[in-house]
């Protein structure tokens, strides 16, 4: 018997941005990942990644995968990916995640959740006429 074949995540669709939750739940019956239209392999259910996640050799990707997209230091982009937790590896990753994960407990976040919720409702509203498009 032969795997199924490799399921694509829609990620250039609109339709699937609009309620990607359906697509997921269906490729997760059949797959345990999928592949984006640009080649990336992403993990479809919580246990393998909790899984992966917890393996020594699994490595984040750094900026080596913006800058395989053309992306190049000073734009917007790399220079973001260049300070976040998923572009380091080994020691300094863990170094990080430890000083965060003591501040993001579900129990901690849920605290924020109403703050930042109205945060980004001030920022919507006030930028509602600037014709910026917003995804859900």
């Amino acid at each position: 018997m032969s795997a199924p074949a490799a399921a694509l995540l829609p990620l250039d669709d609109d339709e699937y941005w609009a309620d990607p939750y359906p697509v997921l739940a269906e490729l997760r019956d059949v797959h345990r990942t999928a592949v984006t239209p640009d080649g990336v392999k992403a993990v479809l259910r919580w246990q393998d990644a909790e899984e992966i996640k917890r393996r020594p050799e699994f490595i984040n990707e750094g900026l080596e995968y913006i800058e395989a997209r053309g992306f190049k230091p000073g734009d917007p982009l790399y220079e973001w990916r260049r300070w976040s937790i998923g572009a380091r590896n080994g020691e300094d990753h863990r170094r990080l995640r430890k000083l965060v994960s003591r501040a993001l407990t579900p129990r901690s976040v849920e605290r924020v959740r109403p703050i930042v919720r109205g945060q980004v409702r001030d920022l919507l509203e006030r930028h509602a006429d600037s014709g910026f498009d917003v995804r859900q």
